[in-house]
């Protein structure tokens, strides 16, 4: 699992969708809008 997408009423764990190093672009505990790169596999 690479994060958590949370709404009002679920959350559902994000698989990566390739084997690598997770580089994070955003901080954790933020909330952000749709569309925001929030980290990258490399």
């Amino acid at each position: 699992m690479i994060y958590v997408l949370e709404t009002n009423k679920t959350a559902r764990d994000i698989e990566a969708p390739a084997s690598g190093t997770l580089v994070h672009k955003a901080a954790s505990g933020e909330t952000y809008d749709v569309g925001t790169e929030i980290g990258e596999i490399v």
